[in-house]
């Protein structure tokens, strides 16, 4: 099982909606972040969180690298756009890690933006986007500027930790407001948020004990069904581009497991 790392984003009373006054970011992102701790660890994942005192401020940068050890760093948050209510803009924003040459950590946060979002967007009843955001400077030295902007995804990268930050929508933006006001709706939330979390690790687990066979010339689908082991029925149920058994190819991929 994986282990994640969550940020609840804000500390104390932060970010009030302008337009809904009980409503405030860091009292939401406290509540989500300790439900996907719940439904994490009943999926048996082993979660850690940036802070455990809501009251507590804490550095951008050692909020990321807390998550140092961990599969995955994920920072909850709500969005807002000027300094008042805007009804025209309510989307979830999904933003992953800076495209990285030198770091695999960027690939799998891109991968898991990809499945987070619809899953928001569903649950919220909302559109999606998934963004990314590049620092104008060097901010780890190494040289070559492809840090990230975001101070909680600079730590992640950092530690090499794949990092994302969630935000739930709008909160200047009242029909958001109001749902995410409902501790329903938070709890069905996190239940989504970490099944998507857990299906996507158990994918990554599953994949790693694939097993291919590049086919080479003289090869049969018969013959490397005997040399794995394995039934031609079987090789063709993984492989249900093949629609002849009797056509492959050299040098065509065949999954045995």
């Amino acid at each position: 099982m994986a282990k994640i790392c969550i940020d609840p984003g804000h500390f104390g009373k932060q970010n009030r909606s302008p337009g809904i006054p009980e409503y405030y970011e860091s009292e939401m992102v406290w509540k989500l972040a300790n439900l996907q701790k719940k439904y994490l660890e009943q999926l048996g994942h082993q979660v850690i969180l940036t802070r455990n005192d809501p009251n507590k401020d804490l550095a951008l940068v050692s909020r990321g690298k807390a998550a140092k050890g961990c599969d995955l760093f994920i920072s909850d948050h709500s969005n807002a756009v000027g300094s008042g209510m805007n009804e025209s803009v309510s989307h979830a924003s999904i933003i992953r890690m800076t495209d990285d040459g030198t770091t695999k950590c960027d690939d799998v946060a891109k991968a898991f933006a990809e499945k987070i979002g619809p899953v928001i967007a569903q649950t919220m009843g909302i559109t999606y986007k998934v963004t990314t955001r590049q620092a104008q400077s060097d901010r780890n030295g190494d040289g070559i500027k492809n840090d990230n902007y975001y101070g909680v995804l600079h730590g992640a990268r950092l530690v090499n930790v794949p990092g994302i930050i969630l935000e739930h929508g709008f909160h200047t933006h009242s029909a958001t407001v109001r749902w995410l006001l409902n501790d329903a709706n938070l709890d069905r939330m996190a239940q989504n948020e970490a099944a998507c979390i857990d299906q996507f690790f158990r994918n990554a687990e599953e994949q790693k004990n694939e097993v291919w066979h590049v086919v080479k010339k003289g090869d049969t689908l018969s013959k490397i069904a005997r040399a794995y082991g394995t039934s031609l029925t079987k090789i063709l149920q993984l492989n249900p581009a093949i629609t002849n058994p009797n056509k492959i190819y050299v040098g065509q991929k065949i999954r045995i497991r």
